[in-house]
């Protein structure tokens, strides 16, 4: 439960700073995309599928930028699992569309990543400390 809760907290923070930033006529479709690619994360046990979505998101971001500021949310599922060593790969949106973000926004998005592995880090000890 508490796993669901911190994804909330992160799903309500990344929306706010998505609209607010990128204030687009398709915005509910790359919110939809990713609430369905983060609800399937959170459902699926396999680890192999999480990997295949979290790289489905990667691309994503790759072709629409400003999904980046939703991204914290597929990363927070694949974070401490035995793929989490994949997450380099944020590196790749971040660089090749270096042109469409502005320094606050490179900011933000690092709050946001910080943020999610903040929650997960305290989630899983909890989780520990509970079992």
């Amino acid at each position: 439960m508490q796993f669901i809760t911190d994804k909330m907290v992160l799903f309500v923070i990344c929306l706010a700073l998505y609209l607010f930033s990128y204030p687009d006529s398709y915005s509910p479709v790359h919110i939809l995309a990713f609430i369905i690619l983060t609800c399937l994360c959170t459902y699926t046990e396999n680890q192999r599928i999480r990997l295949a979505l979290f790289l489905l998101a990667l691309g994503i971001c790759q072709y629409f930028p400003p999904c980046l500021f939703l991204m914290p949310l597929v990363y927070y599922d694949i974070l401490y699992e035995i793929y989490g060593n994949f997450v380099f790969l944020l590196l790749i949106p971040l660089l090749m569309n270096f042109t469409e973000y502005h320094t606050i926004t490179y900011i933000l998005i690092l709050m946001l990543f910080t943020l999610a592995t903040f929650l997960k880090h305290k989630s899983f000890q909890y989780s520990k400390m509970i079992l």
